[in-house]
């Protein structure tokens, strides 16, 4: 019951009561008239607030058990989404390292792939300056040589 209709039915009650007695009262009535009609509506409203008692009774009862219910299916409820969870977390932390252990490959590769292609770069470019030297040094040589033999023929 809720806090509003545990005072509805008190005013019921005391008002019930209050009627009661007041019709009691005023009938005109003999005293011991009166007082087995006062007995009587007194043992009828007993009976009736014992009614209502068990039925207080019963009701907090139900509503023990549901509320039990609830929290039971709430628990398992919770129970269950929190494995979920779990094994979303567990199998996104795995697809997490294999996304890592695959970029730290390519990330490697990439690099010795960087790394060969600077030195196959580096040998050529080595290979360029070798000849480059080479002809300079046979063309130097020639002019030299073109040079003395036209200082020995200007000699002459």
């Amino acid at each position: 019951m809720t806090k509003n209709s545990g005072g509805f039915l008190l005013g019921a009650i005391i008002g019930g009561v209050s009627a009661a007695a007041a019709a009691l009262l005023f009938a005109p009535k003999s005293g011991a008239e009166l007082r087995k009609d006062i007995a009587d509506e007194a043992d009828r409203l007993l009976d009736q607030l014992q009614e209502y008692s068990d039925i207080a009774v019963e009701r907090g009862s139900e509503f023990t058990q549901t509320a039990k219910e609830a929290s039971s299916d709430i628990k398992l409820n919770l129970k269950d989404t929190a494995n979920v969870v779990k094994d979303h977390l567990t199998e996104a932390t795995s697809k997490v390292k294999d996304t890592a252990k695959s970029a730290k490959k390519d990330f490697y590769e990439t690099g010795k792939d960087a790394a060969d292609s600077v030195k196959k770069a580096a040998d050529d470019t080595k290979e360029e300056l070798k000849d480059t030297a080479e002809k300079a040094t046979k063309e130097a040589n020639e002019t030299a040589d073109k040079a003395v033999k036209e200082v020995d023929e200007a000699s002459k």
